[in-house]
């Protein structure tokens, strides 16, 4: 896709990026942010899903403090939709058309 100037951009969307070090093909890292409470509501209709099967997930994978600070940006997904869909634009055009403006993204510094 890199060669192909009518793909601007491609997003992986996977809870393992680092850890199958798939982030090693990225150029920007997005951590996707969301208290606890609302991944517990999120995945509480899932089949097979519980408190405890989150958790043991989660403690499977690299820290979530850890990803964070790996991350060039955050978006915080712990509101409205409305508000992620401003993330998410605020995202697109600050990355991938690479257009200066005001943005309320939360940017990392890398460490």
């Amino acid at each position: 896709f890199r060669a192909d100037a009518q793909t601007p951009a491609a997003v992986l969307d996977a809870a393992l990026l680092m850890e199958t070090d798939w982030h090693t093909l990225c150029d920007v890292l997005v951590f996707v942010e969301a208290p606890l409470e609302q991944r517990l509501a999120r995945v509480a209709g899932r089949p097979g899903w519980s408190a405890d099967e989150l958790q043991r997930r989660e403690n499977a994978q690299i820290p979530l403090d850890s990803k964070r600070r790996q991350a060039h940006y955050i978006v915080e997904n712990n509101s409205s939709l409305s508000r992620l869909q401003s993330q998410v634009c605020q995202l697109y055009h600050h990355v991938v058309l690479r257009e200066d403006g005001p943005s309320d993204l939360v940017q990392e510094p890398r460490r």
